[in-house]
This record gives structure tokens, C-alpha cells and sequence, in this order.
């Protein structure tokens, strides 16, 4: 079951989302070639002969080659009880945070890429996911702001849910395809280091099958010191830990890292 939000999305959010938009489409473009028309030089258009009689001999082509580089994003995000702990003084909480992020990260995505986002918990062997947007649904509403799951104070098996995500996006055909977990990074089933470890080896596979993996962690910043060197552990690289009003600063930048390695 899924709640739905009917107070708008904070504007600091959407304008945040919408500076990552612009940086992250010099990234996905970059990787792309495109026919360019109306040169000076290159292959004749003959679509473009009439400009010969106004002098205009800006009349040729550059073909691009085919686009090799295309790109699908999975976003997952913990919806588990801890999530909903209080971040910092004013009783905002980490899953507050996260699905402020998380709709920041549909708004730079915004008709750039097809993106899946999904919110999981946990309760003992049952792992659930609620799918608040799909690939390639659009919307002119920024669907994770308004759809949130109906979740209990459940726990969380990020390891499980990255193996899900990971096959998802192997699903798709897109050539580049990259996986985002918004999470306090403890799992807790099916036990601390045991979901730890299943963390460890669910990234491990996703990246051999060539999946872009990168974690961006929420809590205080006490928490996140304490879990510097889980996440380390459990993801290695393309780790984003930062106050939740500067993830925008780090975002493109992540991104782009790990596309170019």
C-alpha cells in the first residue's frame, strides 16, 4: 500500500535537482555522438541544396554513430524502521531526508534517463518492495515525492534488495546502467554482519555483471562516523556521505566517476 503526499515538494529540493539536471546532462551526453547538420563541411545534405541559391553553404552533414552509450538508473531506497529515526534537531528524520534526496535524484533525471526508484523494508525472511516509479513512466508530478509506502517499523536486508535491483536493471537494454541505494547502510537481517557481508557480495556481483553501483548514507553526523568503515566494507567505492543539504554537491560529480572508470 502506498500513502500519498498532497503538500508540495520543498522548492530548495526541486532547485537542487533541477542544478544536477543540467551538470548530469553534459555527463550522459558526453558519452553520446549525434549528427550535427547545417556545417560548412562534412558529407552534402541534399535536404539542404535550396541554400546554395540564398548563399547560405552551410549545407553539409556529420553522421554520429549510434548511441552506444545509453543509460538506465535504479534507485532503492530503505524504508526500514531506523530510517525513521530523528536526524538532527529539527525532528527531521533520515527517511524524511532521503525521500527529500530521492526526489531530487528523479528531478536530475529528469528526461534524461529511464529510472526505476522503489523503497524496501524487511521482516524476518520476507523482503518487501514498493515501486512508487517505473522505467520509463513519466509524469509531470515528481512521483517519489508523492508516493510514499505504507511501511512498519520493519528492518532492513540491503543485500537482498541490491541482488533484486541489480537484476532489474540486467534486464534492461541499455548499455550503461546504474544502481543507487539511499540507506543508513546497518542491515540488520538476516544479522548484522551476516547482512553486512550479504551487502559486500550483492555489490561484488552487481559490478562484475557490470552494474554502476553508488551508496549515499543517512544519519547523524556521529552515525556516520561510527559507519564510515562498514560502508567501506560493504560498498568499497562510490560512497556519497554528506549532510543531506549538500548530496547535491556530490552527486554529478560521483556519477561521473564511475561511469568514466
Amino acid at each position: 500500500p502506498k500513502t500519498h503526499r498532497t503538500h508540495a515538494m520543498p522548492s530548495e529540493v526541486l532547485k537542487r535537482g533541477r542544478l544536477i539536471n543540467k551538470e548530469l546532462t553534459k555527463v550522459f551526453l558526453n558519452k553520446q555522438t549525434f549528427t550535427s547538420r547545417n556545417r560548412r563541411n562534412g558529407q552534402l545534405d541534399t535536404n539542404s541544396l535550396w541554400k546554395k541559391g540564398v548563399k547560405d553553404y552551410n549545407m553539409f552533414v556529420k553522421k554520429g554513430v549510434p548511441n552506444d552509450s545509453s543509460f538506465a538508473v535504479n534507485v532503492l531506497v530503505d524504508a526500514s524502521g531506523s530510517m525513521k529515526e530523528r536526524v538532527d534537531t529539527t525532528g527531521a528524520t533520515k527517511l524524511t531526508k532521503a525521500t527529500e534526496a530521492t526526489a531530487m535524484i528523479e528531478e536530475a533525471l529528469r528526461d534524461l534517463v529511464p529510472v526505476r526508484i522503489t523503497y524496501f523494508t524487511a521482516a524476518y525472511d520476507q523482503v518487501l518492495h514498493s515501486t512508487v516509479k517505473d522505467f520509463n513512466q513519466s509524469s509531470k508530478e515528481t512521483l517519489s515525492w508523492k508516493r510514499l509506502p505504507a511501511f512498519q517499523n520493519l528492518a532492513n536486508r540491503d543485500g537482498y534488495s541490491i541482488k533484486v535491483g541489480t537484476r532489474e536493471l540486467l534486464k534492461r537494454s541499455e548499455q550503461k546502467k546504474i544502481l543507487i541505494i539511499l540507506s543508513d547502510g546497518l542491515p540488520t537481517v538476516p544479522s548484522d554482519s551476516m547482512g553486512q557481508k550479504e551487502v559486500h557480495e550483492a555489490v561484488r556481483e552487481a559490478r562484475q555483471a557490470g552494474v554502476i553501483v553508488i551508496a549515499i548514507a543517512f544519519g547523524s553526523e556521529q552515525e556516520m562516523a561510527q559507519n564510515k568503515n562498514v560502508y567501506k566494507e560493504m560498498y568499497q567505492n562510490g560512497i556519497i556521505m554528506a549532510r543531506p543539504d549538500e548530496i547535491h554537491k556530490y552527486l554529478s560529480k560521483t556519477i561521473q566517476t564511475e561511469i568514466n572508470k
